[in-house]
């Protein structure tokens, strides 16, 4: 049993890095004055820009 934990940890941690070598390799998104805005009004960081072609 212990040896499946370690085996889902590994393979885990090997899906994030693999994801953030993808997202390293993407544009960073541009923050508008108006989303900077509502962050500093509300110390809200979930709003998010969506990505182009995304509703």
């Amino acid at each position: 049993m212990l040896r499946g934990l370690e085996k889902y940890y590994e393979d885990y941690c090997k899906s994030i890095r693999q994801e953030a070598e993808v997202l390293r390799e993407g544009p960073m998104p541009v923050i508008t004055e108006e989303l900077f805005a509502a962050y500093e009004n509300t110390g809200n960081r979930l709003i998010r820009v969506q990505p182009s072609g995304f509703q």
